[in-house]
């Protein structure tokens, strides 16, 4: 197994027994010239190993959790320091916080382009582990000297977001709907998502009162039926009205527009399929009035 491919396993699973508790080092070029020497160990009889290396600055052990260390050794002084911190968004956190850059990698590539004259390209590639909660991402940046451009993404991606926790008790069709439209929000395809969740009403109310016309018409049968309140109706009907413009007529949704129709929606689903069981499950833990 290589070094990466040993390092990310022992990140990404820090409590597997399938690797040997050894340790295993691999240099990285950083910003500023730099060499980080990562140092991934398991923590089962005593403390890890020094990670040892012939150039650079400091020495990176990237081990995490309780089966592991992290700490940055200036070579100079070979002293412990803190890992550098970097801002990068973190989806369990829901927002940007401190990283620790547990491994960075940095490649450059120099050419000629005609009537321009020297350019230069860069990749740089980070491991990151957030300060908060722990959880580990990748982030890419490129640079175009040409275009003066920085593309910067991140994996997995950033959630736009978060899913309900009571996603998995819905209908396995209506799971899957509502993944890609929050793989669509998530994507920033905001006139796929708001479609999406037009179709995502249409599945509902076919469910719950057939297919007896059009989206005016089933509204109707619903409320009629006592599965929407006149109020929801018309909240619905504006929500709908969002998917047919995106649809029919190339309407670019806002964010704000498209969160607003979310919104409706997952209300719709948690009325239908979750309050009942909700409610009969308090009604049983709920002690009688004696």
């Amino acid at each position: 197994m290589d070094v990466e491919s040993h390092m990310l396993n022992r990140l990404l699973f820090p409590g597997s027994r399938s690797f040997p508790a050894r340790s295993v080092s691999a240099d990285s070029t950083v910003a500023g010239g730099s060499v980080l020497s990562i140092c991934v160990s398991q923590r089962v009889d005593g403390p890890p190993p020094p990670c040892a290396m012939s150039t650079g600055s400091a020495v990176h052990d990237g081990s995490l959790a309780e089966h592991g260390s992290a700490t940055i050794t200036d070579m100079a002084t070979r002293k412990p320091s803190k890992p550098s911190l970097t801002k990068s968004h973190c989806n369990s956190c829901g927002r940007d916080t401190n990283h620790h850059v547990l491994r960075a990698r940095e490649f450059s590539h120099s050419f000629f382009v005609d009537g321009y004259g020297d350019a230069y390209t860069s990749e740089r590639y980070e491991l990151l582990e957030c300060a908060g909660c722990e959880s580990i991402s990748m982030r890419h940046t490129s640079y175009q000297d040409i275009t003066d451009d920085t593309d910067v993404s991140i994996y997995p991606p950033p959630v736009a977001r978060r899913r309900p926790p009571w996603l998995s008790s819905l209908p396995h069709d209506l799971q899957v709907l509502m993944k890609q439209v929050y793989g669509a929000l998530d994507a920033n395809s905001r006139a796929l998502a708001v479609m999406g969740a037009r179709a995502v009403v249409d599945m509902v109310l076919v469910a719950t009162v057939g297919d007896t016309g059009g989206f005016a018409q089933k509204l109707k049968a619903a409320e009629a039926a006592g599965v929407i309140s006149k109020k929801n109706r018309q909240v619905l009907d504006a929500a709908l009205d969002a998917g047919n413009a995106a649809a029919h007529r190339g309407h670019q949704p806002s964010t704000a527009n498209v969160n607003a129709v979310i919104d409706i929606v997952e209300n719709l689903l948690q009325a239908v399929y979750q309050l009942d069981s909700l409610a009969e499950t308090l009604k049983k833990s709920t002690p009688r009035r004696t």
